[in-house]
């Protein structure tokens, strides 16, 4: 998924997600900055958790979208 200019391979942290797997799951392929900030309810994210997310990035989301 990608969130705020990068892309995070998650699969790895889905069994040790607080939450159900589906909850990360829907956004797989996705943009997902929003949800990632608000967790779909408002909330934001910890602290932590955002720390934890650079041992999942690939990189630098690119835009695919053919030049004119």
């Amino acid at each position: 998924m990608a969130i705020d200019g990068s892309v995070y391979d998650f699969t790895a942290y889905l069994p040790r997600h607080p939450s159900e797997p589906e909850v990360i799951e829907a956004w797989c392929g996705r943009e997902a900055s929003e949800a990632y900030r608000t967790k779909t309810r408002g909330r934001p994210h910890s602290a932590a958790a955002t720390r934890r997310m650079a041992d999942y990035r690939l990189g630098a989301l690119v835009d695919a979208t053919p030049p004119r």
